[in-house]
């Protein structure tokens, strides 16, 4: 029934390198059809919640954007702009205008650092810039030279709805004060008069 004497046959090496051998189609023994090499796989998690990370022995030069989460260790000249999570560590050194939706800084930044939720900046950072966010907070030992604000929020103002009650403007306002008072004079000047006669 089964012969131990037949040994598998090792698969052929690929001749050429360049060539991938997942990408590569196959026919089945058993069919003869083609069949295609499955995808490979998708990354886990939305862009949303992946995390990338530039190590020491990197050096970025020029406008650096991203989704997720970035976690920089290395030097960074330029720009950073993204509306995800930037962790700044504390081997980094970044000379460049910082844009992000939430920022960590535990390193060097020469730049302005803006925030559309909040910045937290670590024992022993150094920052030298303005900062403009919602929310900050820093822990001692940290140096910090620059100007920190919040940013401009615009209320968006619904108009009235027509109503049967009467609003009145502060300038109407102004004009029944004004006409309350020439009347007050007007009536200490006639009380005045007579007794001078």
């Amino acid at each position: 029934m089964f012969d131990r004497k037949s040994k598998k046959q090792p698969a052929p090496p690929v001749s050429n390198p360049e060539v991938n051998p997942r990408r590569t189609t196959a026919s089945t023994p058993s069919t003869g059809r083609s069949v295609e090499p499955m995808p490979d796989p998708p990354l886990r998690g939305s862009p949303a919640q992946q995390t990338s990370a530039l190590n020491p022995n990197i050096s970025v030069e020029g406008n650096l954007s991203f989704h997720g989460t970035l976690v920089v260790n290395c030097k960074v000249q330029g720009s950073i702009v993204s509306e995800g999570r930037l962790v700044i560590g504390s081997s980094a050194v970044v000379d460049a205008d910082v844009t992000a939706g939430t920022i960590e800084i535990s390193g060097k930044v020469k730049g302005d650092v803006t925030a559309q939720t909040s910045v937290k900046i670590n024992t022993g950072a150094e920052v030298v810039g303005d900062i403009e966010t919602p929310t900050i907070s820093m822990e001692e030992g940290v140096a910090f030279e620059g100007r920190c604000t919040r940013p401009v929020v615009q209320e968006v103002v619904e108009p009235l709805e027509d109503s049967q009650d009467t609003v009145r403007s502060d300038d109407e306002e102004t004009d029944g004060v004004k006409q309350g008072v020439e009347e007050e004079v007007g009536e200490e000047q006639e009380e005045k008069q007579p007794q001078e006669a």
